[in-house]
C-alpha cells in the first residue's frame, strides 16, 4: 500500500492536456511542439523541478527539468541567469546554458550544445516574469542527437514554473 502511495506521490508534477491547449489556469506547466507533435505537461502526472543556484564563479543558474507522463522531457538551462530578457542558448559553449529533449524510454537526447553548426540565433529562452517565487517564459530551438545526426525542432515552448 506504502508503494502504491509513493508512485502516486512520485508522478504528481506533470500531465498531459489533452485538449493540446496549452492552458493550466495557475498551475506549473511545460508546452511546446516537438516536430508538430504536442509535449504537453502540468503538474498532475511526471514530474517538474525548476530552481535557482550559485556556480563556484559567483554567477547565478537557472534550471528547469519536466518530465510527463509519456516519458519525454524538455531541461531548460540558463547559466549566468540574470532575470527577465531573452537569452541565446547554446552561442558559447563555455557558458554552458542547453535546452534538451529527451527521450527517456530511449535514452535519445537532441541539445543545443550539440549544434555548433547550426543557426544558434534561432534558439532562444525568453524569461517573462520573475517574481522570485513563480518563472514563466517562452522557448524555441533546434537539438541535435549525436548519434544519429537527426534533428528537432522545437517550437511554441511556455513555462510557469515554482521554484523550489
Amino acid at each position: 500500500m506504502y508503494s502504491l502511495l509513493f508512485i502516486g506521490i512520485a508522478f504528481m508534477g506533470c500531465s498531459t492536456n489533452d485538449d493540446g491547449s496549452g492552458s493550466y489556469a495557475g498551475e506549473e506547466f511545460l508546452t511546446a511542439k516537438v516536430d508538430g507533435a504536442n509535449f504537453d505537461a502540468n503538474q498532475m502526472e511526471g514530474n517538474i523541478k525548476a530552481s535557482k543556484f550559485t556556480n563556484s564563479d559567483g554567477t547565478i543558474s537557472l534550471k528547469v527539468e519536466c518530465t510527463n507522463n509519456t516519458n519525454k522531457a524538455i531541461e531548460l538551462i540558463i547559466a549566468n541567469y540574470t532575470g527577465v530578457k531573452t537569452y541565446l542558448v547554446g552561442a558559447d559553449l563555455w557558458k554552458m546554458s542547453s535546452i534538451h529533449y529527451m527521450d527517456l524510454e530511449s535514452g535519445r537526447d537532441w541539445g543545443t550544445d550539440f549544434t555548433e553548426f547550426l543557426n544558434q540565433s534561432y534558439n532562444t529562452l525568453e524569461i517573462i516574469s520573475d517574481d522570485g517565487n513563480v518563472i514563466q517564459g517562452n522557448f524555441i530551438f533546434k537539438g541535435y542527437n549525436l548519434e544519429d545526426k537527426s534533428i528537432k525542432t522545437v517550437t511554441e515552448g511556455k513555462f510557469k514554473v515554482y521554484l523550489q
